[in-house]
This record gives C-alpha cells, sequence and structure tokens, in this order.
C-alpha cells in the first residue's frame, strides 16, 4: 500500500522536468501549433515524432497587456497550473500511445480575473478537444 501511495503521489506533481523552458521551443509551439480555445483560456498543441516516452512539456503564459498587475497574472497563473495538474493524467495516457513528444502553451486571453471552477472546467473542455480531435 506504501509504494502505491507513492507512485500515485508522484503523478500528480508538476516537476521542472515538464516545463517547457527553451524559447526556440516555445516559437515552434505558438507558431505551428494546433489552436485551441474557450471563453477565457486557449491552448497550443504541437506534437514532434520521437523514440522515447516523454512527458508532455508545458508553458503558461498570462499577457501583462490583458492583466496588468503581478500578483493577478500570478495567481492566474497558479489556477492554470494547479488545473493541469490534477488533469494532466488525460493527456499523458492518451500520449503514451501515440510515441509523440507533446508540447503545450496555455494562454489566458481575457481581462477578467480567474475563478478556479471556471479555469477547471475550461481547461477540462479543451482537453476533451484535443482528444476528440486526436492530437493526445
Amino acid at each position: 500500500m506504501f509504494i502505491h501511495l507513492l507512485s500515485l503521489q508522484n503523478t500528480y506533481r508538476f516537476t521542472a522536468a515538464e516545463r517547457l523552458k527553451h524559447r526556440s521551443l516555445i516559437d515552434l509551439v505558438y507558431t505551428n501549433g494546433s489552436k485551441f480555445r474557450s471563453v477565457q483560456l486557449a491552448a497550443r498543441v504541437y506534437t514532434q515524432p520521437t523514440e522515447t516516452k516523454q512527458l508532455p512539456k508545458v508553458v503558461i503564459m498570462v499577457p501583462k497587456r490583458l492583466v496588468s498587475k503581478a500578483h493577478n497574472r500570478n495567481r492566474i497563473k497558479r489556477h492554470i497550473r494547479e488545473s493541469y495538474r490534477l488533469h494532466k493524467g488525460i493527456i499523458a495516457n492518451a500520449n503514451n500511445n501515440n510515441g509523440n513528444a507533446l508540447f503545450i502553451a496555455w494562454i489566458w486571453h481575457s481581462k477578467q480575473q480567474s475563478e478556479w471552477n471556471n479555469v477547471q472546467k475550461e481547461m477540462k473542455e479543451i482537453m476533451a478537444e484535443m482528444a476528440k480531435a486526436g492530437i493526445c
């Protein structure tokens, strides 16, 4: 039982290995990625064939021109990050079967403040659209 709890605990982490950090990859995702959009949240998804299994790499963007206060941007990013952390198993399980490296840019495109329930609902909608499109 102890081993099972450890493995379950590790699946709900958002580690540094899952973060998309390289500017060239972020630009590639933003320019060539498929677009998925809901009311306040959007996602750009780019897939690349790979020989080894990889975790999906994620970057979260909240534009300064839409949300001017830093503490509000940080709150929105925290909500997006937490929602992704809780629901990333949907993408990770589907992605392991494809054999593709998956890069995702979550982009906030609203001037309104984020509400936890709305962010979570919109992320689920976008993930369902991704699965329907066969990307993940």
